[in-house]
This record gives structure tokens, C-alpha cells and sequence, in this order.
């Protein structure tokens, strides 16, 4: 195997020229905004300055980045200021009234006519009308319309929930509501979501996680096609790992519920806030009329409704930006097929490698760690404490090659993310699983992230 130190310094030097062209364009738009107490225009040149060389180690410009992040908090409003105020009595700033305003009795925020936050996909126009919610987390707006489907089952009768596989966290979150007229089944492909949909007798929610296979586009398309509204009244579909998040075209026959966080892959990975969003794509059919209702309770009474502060310091950022985000998310999904080519190759044994249709990051089973027999529970398990320590090593070796790695991380544009959960899949033992996100590097990069992970990730664990 080669050795993961040999990186040449053009493929070091173009993944350092993106990241100064992106943290460049933040802070000229820091600089183009009026100043705020907690920093200077001085501060902020200074700051653009250190990013006119672009020869530093990339591990160290990554590391800037996220002083660039701490520059950019004060520099704009965010949660500490006193105009995170939640609501405005009596001093209401025309300035933040233009991104949004805040309905204090349904702890709702109240979007302008025109704003670019009513319509968090650009493909959504006259003709395909969304009504959009924010909220705290992806996770939030997930358990939100979850609570809205019980209080209509509690209507209509009995609600079937049919999905593909889940994100871990949605898994532990399907399984602790435990919802008395809501059943919940989860398929192995879109054949299954499809039949299971047309089979049941009572009314089915498809709700498509892109983070797992069969949550793609593609997947949206073919249910709406080969189900009717009277079968499936809803489709739900969560796209923050999809690599084009528009479905078919045109509007579609039933309600379409697009849920997205923006806290990884619309944030150049450097998570200023918090941040997911509901977007309702309907007419006027009986479950888009409901949901209308019920999403921004379900927000107000789990405490899972967006700050005002949120939209206002990502728009002062100029974030979300598509035209960015269309350029990064080429490279970040083909950095994760480098290194998964990389990992299957080197990790053998106890390792099954798991690549996704979406390439946002890849899954390694550790299938000689065990993983709790309840992976919802919040008590200790031991046998995380020494992988902990591993994945430790892992960090400090890759950052010893001027790799950018870091532990207990998501999804990063400039840097390789490491988390890891307990397997829940259904017919197999707890295991664990290690969750490796490859950030936006050049292929000779990631390939020398993924020896990286193999060489230390390997050390100690049974031939």
C-alpha cells in the first residue's frame, strides 16, 4: 500500500485555493455589511489578508477556518447578541423585519413576501407553489411532521409510515414515539416501499431518507408514479444527502413534504447554526390542509421552531448559496467514492465497508466491536471507550501529514469527519459502525485520508 504521506502539493494547493476563495467571499460580504460592535473592518481585512497565501499547510488553513467561523459570529448577529431577542417587543429592527419577522403566540417566524427564505429550493417558482417552516434541526422538522401524521391518524384512523432504511437518528426516534394508531415499516428497496404502499388498507405516508438507498430523486418519482393519493395522501422526503434535491417536475397529485438540514452541506461545513426546514409542496387536497395546520404546532410545542437570529445571521452570511453548493457537491461526493474505493480495498476481516447512492460519506461495520443491544440508550458502553481512543490516534495521525481529519465531526466541505453509532439493522448482531464523511479534497487527498483510516482503524482489531 502506499504511503499515506506522499500527497503532492498541487493536490494540497487546490483544495487550499477553494477554501480561501470560499472563507475570501465570506468576509467581503462581512465587509460589505454595515459594522457591528463586535468586530472591526480592521479585523476583518486583516483577517482576508492572511488568506492571500495560499501556500500554508492545508491542515492549518482548515484550522483558520474555523476562527473565521468565531470572526464571523461576532461580526454578524448571532445567538449571544441582544438582538437574538425572541420577540422584539417594542424594538423591532427594520433590518431583521426584511429576513423575518417572529409570531410570538405559535412561536412561528414570518417569512416576507418575496423573501428568498419562502423558497428554500430555487426550482420552486409560481408554478409549483411551497410553504416553508424552520426549524431548529433536520432532526426537529423530522419529528414535527412525525407528530403532525399521529394527530391525523387520530382523525382519519389508523396511518401506515412506510420508508426506506433510516438515518440512525430517526430510527431511535421512530422507535421511542411508540404511536398507537401510526405503524411504521421499513423496506429494504423501492419494490417494497412500493408494494407495501399498494398493499395496505389503511393510509400510507412514504417517507424517503436520502441519506440510505432508494432516497434518491428517482426513488420520489416512482412513488408518486405508481401509487395514487387515495394509497399514499402523502410523501415525505428528507434531501439533505440527495445529490439533486428536485423532484420530478411540475406539481405534483398529492402533498410533497421536502425536509432538509442545513447544517452541513449549506454551510461550507463550518456549522455556524443550527438550522432544518420543512418545505410544502400541495394544493388544496385534505392532508395539505392539515399539515398547514399542524407543522407549525408541532414546532411550537416540541421547542423545535428555527430562531429568528438562525436566518438572519445565515442571510447576512449570504447562506445558503446554491451557486457554491453546486460547484462543492461534485467534489465532496467524489472525494467519498476515492475513498471508498480505498477503504473496500484495504479493510478486510472484521470490516465491511458500506458505500451510499448519494456519496455523502461512507459506513464501516466494525463488526468485532460490539454495539449496544439498544442503541437509543444513553448509557455508557464500554466498548466505545477504546475505539474512542483509536479514532484519537486517527486524528492526530492524519493531521501529523497535514491531512485534514477530525473526530466526532459530520459532513465538512474541507475536512474528513469522524462519527460512529451502534448498528440497527434488522437481522444482525450490534455492531458498531464508523461513519467516515470525506470532505471536499482532490482524489490524491482523499485516497491518503482512507489509507489513513485504514492503517489505524486496523491496529488491534482481530486478523
Amino acid at each position: 500500500m502506499p504511503s499515506p504521506d506522499r500527497i503532492s502539493a498541487p493536490a494540497r494547493r487546490a483544495q487550499r485555493a477553494r477554501l480561501a476563495a470560499e472563507v475570501r467571499t465570506l468576509l467581503d460580504r462581512l465587509l460589505a455589511a454595515p459594522t457591528r460592535p463586535g468586530v472591526s473592518r480592521a479585523d476583518l481585512a486583516e483577517e482576508r489578508a492572511w488568506w492571500s497565501d495560499e501556500d500554508r499547510p492545508l491542515v492549518e488553513a482548515v484550522r483558520r477556518s474555523f476562527l473565521v467561523r468565531q470572526l464571523a459570529l461576532r461580526a454578524a448577529d448571532s445567538a449571544g447578541s441582544w438582538r437574538a431577542s425572541v420577540s422584539y417587543i417594542g424594538d423591532a429592527d427594520p433590518a431583521d423585519q426584511r429576513v423575518c419577522g417572529y409570531d410570538y403566540d405559535r412561536a412561528e417566524l414570518r417569512l416576507p413576501a418575496g423573501s428568498a427564505w419562502a423558497r428554500p429550493y430555487p426550482w420552486t417558482d409560481e408554478q409549483v407553489p411551497a410553504q416553508a417552516w424552520y426549524s431548529r434541526t433536520g432532526m426537529a422538522a423530522i419529528t414535527a411532521w412525525a407528530l403532525a401524521v399521529a394527530r391525523i391518524a387520530a382523525v382519519v384512523g389508523p396511518v401506515r409510515v412506510v420508508t426506506n432504511r433510516l438515518y440512525h437518528e430517526t430510527a431511535v426516534l421512530f422507535r421511542s414515539m411508540d404511536l398507537s394508531r401510526v405503524a411504521f415499516t421499513v423496506c429494504q428497496d423501492i419494490e417494497g416501499i412500493v408494494h407495501n404502499s399498494t398493499d395496505s388498507t389503511t393510509p400510507v405516508v412514504v417517507f424517503l431518507d436520502s441519506s440510505r438507498p432508494f432516497g434518491d430523486a428517482a426513488a420520489v418519482g416512482r412513488v408518486l408514479s405508481a401509487t395514487t393519493p387515495d394509497q399514499v395522501p402523502l410523501v415525505v422526503w428528507d434531501n439533505t444527502c440527495a445529490s439533486t434535491a428536485q423532484p420530478p417536475a411540475g406539481e405534483p397529485d398529492r402533498p410533497l413534504l421536502l425536509i432538509r438540514s442545513h447544517v452541513k452541506l449549506d454551510q461550507y461545513g463550518l456549522e455556524f447554526s443550527p438550522l432544518g426546514s420543512l418545505a410544502l409542496i400541495a394544493g388544496q387536497q385534505d392532508w395539505a390542509r392539515r399539515l398547514r395546520a399542524l407543522i407549525p404546532e408541532c414546532l411550537m410545542v416540541t421547542g423545535g421552531c428555527a430562531s429568528p437570529t438562525a436566518l438572519r445571521l445565515l442571510d447576512a452570511l449570504g447562506l445558503p448559496d446554491h451557486d457554491w453548493a453546486d460547484a462543492a457537491n461534485p467534489l465532496l461526493r467524489a472525494a467519498n467514492g476515492v475513498g471508498a474505493r480505498v477503504l473496500a480495498e484495504g479493510l478486510a476481516g472484521p470490516f465491511r465497508v458500506v458505500t451510499n447512492d448519494h456519496s455523502c460519506f461512507v459506513e464501516v461495520h466494525v463488526l468485532d466491536i460490539p454495539g449496544p443491544a439498544d442503541p437509543g440508550s444513553s448509557a455508557p458502553w464500554p466498548p466505545w471507550d477504546a475505539f474512542d481512543v483509536r479514532l484519537t490516534e486517527l486524528e492526530r495521525r492524519a493531521q501529523a501529514r497535514d491531512l485534514p481529519v477530525w473526530k466526532s465531526a459530520s459532513f465538512g466541505f474541507h475536512y474528513t469527519g469522524l462519527s460512529w453509532y451502534g448498528s440497527d439493522d434488522p437481522g444482525e448482531e450490534p455492531h458498531t459502525v464508523l461513519r467516515v464523511c470525506f470532505g471536499m479534497h482532490d482524489p490524491e487527498v482523499a485516497a491518503a485520508v482512507a489509507r489513513t483510516v485504514v492503517e489505524v482503524v486496523a491496529e488491534g482489531s482481530a486478523p
